[in-house]
């Protein structure tokens, strides 16, 4: 079920699949489920799901279905991401400023 379709590029809306790999990869999450809210397997299948939208062109228009599920797995990866990536590190890693995923979580959420 789609709540939401996201238009948008790669190059706005790539960092998102960062996030989602820092979960599922990059940083240590024992218990998914306590920690995130969600299990391991919910936050890889949406990391393939929204990064099989890249395109050649990563400025052209994409068009993301999400569910409120979806989002809310967004919402619930960035915050652990805060929680256990430092702000010095955090750009290195996912590829944009904090302000700028606030802006795009932010955008999910109306």
């Amino acid at each position: 079920m789609t709540d939401k379709t996201i238009e948008t590029t790669w190059d706005d809306f790539f960092f998102i699949v960062s996030i989602l790999n820092e979960v599922c990869h990059g940083i240590d999450i024992n218990d998914f489920e306590k920690e995130v809210g969600y299990t391991y397997d919910e936050i890889y299948a949406l990391l393939k799901k929204i990064n099989s939208f890249k395109e050649q062109d990563e400025k052209q228009p994409i068009f993301i279905p999400l569910s409120s599920r979806e989002i809310d797995i967004i919402k619930a990866a960035y915050k652990e991401v805060l929680k256990q990536i430092e702000e010095w590190e955090f750009q290195t890693r996912v590829g944009v400023t904090i302000p700028e995923v606030d802006q795009v979580v932010k955008k999910l959420s109306t």
